[in-house]
């Protein structure tokens, strides 16, 4: 018998094979399709990401711009907690919390914003300190009397080293090499370290440069156990001056020095009204610094070489930090700022985000 055609040619074989490339590239093309479409899922996905960035952070710098805002209205010629700029972005302090004790906790002001139909699009909330509630580093004291105040601060926020710490301090300041006699400079101490890195020798920038010098530690920072943390007392910031109307009554405690410490209760009464809370609608804040001496019993402190001749009724620096969520909070950015309070013309002097 003869055969016409080979078996491997029929078109029986010819139509599999047909169908088996056809199948092939349906998988292929299946495969770059379905990359594709992931592609534009992660592409659409990280649009989504940085249109909620960017709307969080206009939420963020529309409180700021409602915060200076408000500054700008301000004609008093002191300032206090019991102000409108303030009251509107804090609530009354809770028991037992450091703010119970004298000190000032400021909780946040959520605000929501709407879009054009009526629904949240999203919310912002300010948490504002006073920087003039808290004892400069950068002030003009000498550095003997900024050290003897540095230990008594840094003792009241439960510190174990509280001399070695004030030392460190103003090492960290000085333009010298030479340390104290519990301090610490480049050569003995920081380069010395695993992760060694120079004494600055110039001034602080920001008040969390602390956490470089010896002996300062987070928890010292934050605080703890009830205590206030150094970034509640310290400021690099302002020149010396000192709210009265703002101080907590740890810092005036250490202010009013030793055998006078009872009396920062009589300038807390005395400025916080009827209720004793600070921020109320019934508080009496001091409206001139020489006020101060006729609280009952601080005319004695007055030739005592008291650090309360700092004390001034005005808030020239104020930290403010302005959070923008977006989507339940899914989405958040942060802005820092540092503003300069002078007149009706409050500038911004510090930027960070983050």
């Amino acid at each position: 018998m003869i055969v016409s055609a080979e078996r491997g040619n029929s078109p029986g074989s010819q139509r599999g094979a047909a169908l088996l490339i056809v199948l092939w590239l349906v998988v292929i093309l299946s495969v770059i399709a379905m990359h594709l479409s992931q592609m534009m899922h992660y592409e659409a996905r990280a649009a989504g990401y940085y249109r909620d960035e960017l709307q969080a952070r206009a939420l963020a710098e529309a409180g700021l711009a409602r915060f200076m805002a408000e500054l700008k209205l301000d004609t008093n010629r002191f300032d206090a907690y019991s102000e409108a700029w303030f009251r509107e972005t804090v609530t009354a302090p809770e028991e037992g919390t450091f703010a119970d004790s004298g000190g000032f906790f400021l909780e946040p002001l959520e605000v929501e914003q709407l879009d054009a139909s009526g629904a949240v699009a999203g919310t912002y909330t300010l948490r504002v300190a006073d920087e003039t509630a808290k004892f400069s580093i950068a002030g003009s004291l000498s550095a003997g009397e900024k050290g003897r105040v540095l230990v008594d601060i840094i003792g009241a926020v439960g510190a174990e080293n509280p001399q070695e710490i004030s030392d460190s301090i103003l090492d960290w300041v000085d333009a010298d090499d030479l340390h104290r006699l519990n301090g610490a400079e480049g050569e003995d101490y920081y380069l010395t370290l695993p992760s060694p890195y120079e004494c600055k020798n110039a001034r602080f920038d920001t008040v969390d440069e602390l956490l470089l010098v010896r002996g300062v530690t987070p928890e010292l920072m934050r605080g703890s156990g009830g205590l206030p943390g150094l970034r509640d007392l310290l400021t690099v910031h302002t020149r010396g001056e000192m709210n009265v109307n703002t101080v907590s009554r740890e810092l005036l405690e250490v202010l009013l020095g030793a055998g006078f410490e009872h009396l920062a209760g009589a300038v807390i009464d005395r400025r916080a009204g009827l209720d004793g809370i600070d921020g109320t609608a019934d508080d009496e804040p001091y409206e001139r610094s020489q006020d101060v001496w006729r609280t009952p019993g601080l005319s004695a402190v007055r030739t005592s070489g008291s650090m309360l001749r700092q004390m001034s009724v005005q808030s020239t620096f104020l930290s403010v930090e302005a959070t923008g969520a977006v989507r339940q909070g899914r989405t958040a950015r942060r802005i820092r700022v540092v503003i300069a309070k002078k007149g009706k013309d409050p500038r911004i002097v510090y930027w960070r985000e983050g």
